[in-house]
């Protein structure tokens, strides 16, 4: 997966490391292993390695400390970073953009850029630092940054400039001699926003990875809500059971929910 590049990261720190080969070599092939993870979010991960390499070279560490260190924390690191960058920050600073075009027209690229690099380059730089000094505490460090909270604010904020950019969208279409145009835009944004969940849309539409997850959560969660009027319910990461309060017959099928 990314192991290639998580070892050519940790090359320059392996060569100042090990200056015998064979032990260098040994070095670069733990960080030839499986690894994968947010690109962004995985600069904590090489600042701990490279902090963990450096007590693996001087005895105070076994090599194995190196290895459970990252695999550990490959899949937190890259649900945080899919949700902050990917799902927060680039929605976000991409309709901030959009909505800029109609004043600075081309520009607008380089308003996307400036705010969404300034963000993720200063937050991998931080991340790294952090991973260097604290190790394998660096979760100590991240559940005190508010992460989570700074996803939510981005998301907020995205949905404010999505509902502007749809409005400034009417506004265009209702200029002066097309009134109904307006009211058509918005008769079609109003429909969408409160018929498409409810059509089911995301079982007929291919979906990403992510999607998939969503969809599964989402149903999961509604379909165990209402059995639990009659039902005892014990939901899982992959599945949820549900067995009948009483022996009477159930109206609806809450056995078994199988992710798809």
């Amino acid at each position: 997966m990314q192991n290639l590049g998580f070892a050519s990261a940790m090359a320059p720190a392996l060569a100042d490391l090990y200056p015998d080969e064979e032990a260098r070599s040994a070095a670069a092939r733990r960080h030839l292993e499986l690894f994968n993870c947010h690109p962004y979010a995985a600069a904590a991960i090489v600042g701990g390695a490279v902090r963990l390499e450096e007590e693996v070279a001087s005895g105070t560490a076994s090599p194995q400390d190196v290895s459970s260190f990252k695999s550990s924390l490959a899949s937190p690191f890259a649900a945080l970073g899919d949700g902050f960058f990917w799902l927060a920050l680039r929605p976000a600073a991409a309709l901030l953009a959009a909505l800029a075009w109609p004043y600075a027209g081309l520009y607008c690229v380089a308003l996307f850029l400036a705010v969404y690099d300034s963000i993720h380059l200063a937050v991998r730089i931080w991340l790294f630092a952090a991973g260097y000094q604290k190790g394998p505490a660096i979760i100590e460090i991240l559940s005190r940054a508010h992460i989570p909270a700074a996803t939510r604010g981005l998301k907020m904020g995205a949905a404010i400039l999505a509902g502007a950019l749809a409005a400034r969208g009417v506004l265009l279409a209702s200029e002066p001699h097309r009134p109904g145009n307006g009211v058509l835009v918005a008769a079609v944004i109003v429909a969408g926003v409160l018929f498409l969940p409810r059509v089911g849309l995301g079982r007929r539409l291919p979906l990403t990875n992510s999607g998939k997850d969503l969809w599964w959560r989402t149903n999961t969660r509604k379909k165990s809500a209402r059995c639990a009027t009659r039902w005892d319910c014990t939901p899982g990461p992959l599945r949820s059971s549900c067995r009948p309060r009483t022996s009477s017959p159930a109206t609806w099928s809450c056995s078994r929910m199988s992710r798809r």
